[in-house]
């Protein structure tokens, strides 16, 4: 006999959508009033990422995620196209240089994009996280699980700067 998936944490569309709000609130309350110059120092999220850097890195996991679900959509195999830690590296090296307030911007549109698109999708496949070709496991993991994934440290980060 198959195995059974564990139930979701996630039991309807509006309660998806609910804690992606409650969790991007959470991560965007750890730089409220946040001087400008702590943005780019490094450790936030370990030695090298600047909380800037983790800005960029959400919106780049985010916007991964939009051409994933497409993929999905069509009914093409998703794809990242490499290893979780070397997309990281790959897109820390690229977004190193770019702007604090492009961080920003990249990061809203990317949201904005990625939610807009998640919309669309019938709930049972927002829902399904088991796997990553399963458009849930996409919605999950590049929104609020991702969020809650740093705000630890970005909270840490803030309370000692």
């Amino acid at each position: 006999m198959p195995k059974q998936l564990p139930k979701n944490e996630i039991q309807s569309r509006d309660e998806f959508f609910q804690r992606e709000d409650r969790a991007c609130k959470a991560l965007t309350n750890t730089w409220v009033d946040m001087p400008e110059v702590q943005f780019l120092i490094p450790g936030a999220c370990g030695q090298e990422w600047s909380v800037k850097d983790v800005i960029h890195h959400m919106a780049a996991w985010q916007e991964a995620a939009q051409r994933v679900v497409n993929d999905l959509l069509a009914g093409k195999w998703g794809r990242l196209g490499m290893s979780t830690e070397r997309f990281n590296a790959q897109h820390f090296a690229l977004d190193r240089e770019r702007p604090l307030d492009e961080a920003f911007q990249r990061l809203d549109a990317s949201r904005e994009m990625l939610l807009v698109l998640l919309a669309t999708v019938q709930e049972d496949q927002l829902l399904n996280e088991f796997g990553q070709q399963q458009i849930g496991w996409w919605a999950k993991w590049t929104t609020y699980a991702h969020y809650e994934q740093h705000l630890a440290e970005l909270n840490a980060y803030r309370d000692k700067g």
